[in-house]
């Protein structure tokens, strides 16, 4: 996840890397709280960068226990394969927490992930709208039964 153009509204200047340091690691402090894995750094003067490699976050399974993925091609013994890959709802959370803080804190940010735009400036972007981004393959892959659920 890409957090761009990152500015306060009060004076539309660009915050000082003490200030970006700052922000990405309460972002990701909070995040873990939620019980939500990543890690944060500053890239440049304007851009925060959060995730894991090839990957935003994954969830903590101790603190959310673990999600199943069916896969009707794979044999799982179980029917299924325990991951710590995130459902679609917890990836609304994730985002819905960073569009939260940011708000908060009154910054300006663009923040992109992979195809989907989680905010534009000061406008928060819902699922409504990321339901509309997601990408072709990933409905593909839904159909064929790599949809991922809360293990209960």
């Amino acid at each position: 996840m890409k957090i761009t153009n990152i500015r306060c509204n009060k004076t539309n200047k660009k915050l000082t890397f003490s200030e970006l340091k700052t922000v990405a690691e309460f972002l990701e402090c909070k995040l873990g709280e939620l019980g939500y894995i990543t890690q944060s750094s500053v890239k440049n003067s304007s851009r925060i960068d959060l995730g894991l490699h090839m990957r935003s976050f994954k969830i903590d399974v101790n603190m959310l226990g673990y999600n199943a993925q069916y896969n009707p091609y794979m044999n799982y013994k179980a029917g299924y394969k325990k991951t710590s890959t995130p459902t679609w709802s917890q990836r609304v959370c994730y985002n819905n927490t960073i569009n939260d803080i940011l708000d908060r804190y009154n910054i300006k940010a663009n923040i992109k992930s992979g195809d989907y735009t989680i905010r534009k400036g000061f406008e928060s972007y819902n699922e409504v709208y990321w339901e509309n981004q997601k990408p072709s393959w990933q409905y593909r892959q839904e159909l064929r039964g790599h949809i991922i659920c809360k293990l209960p």
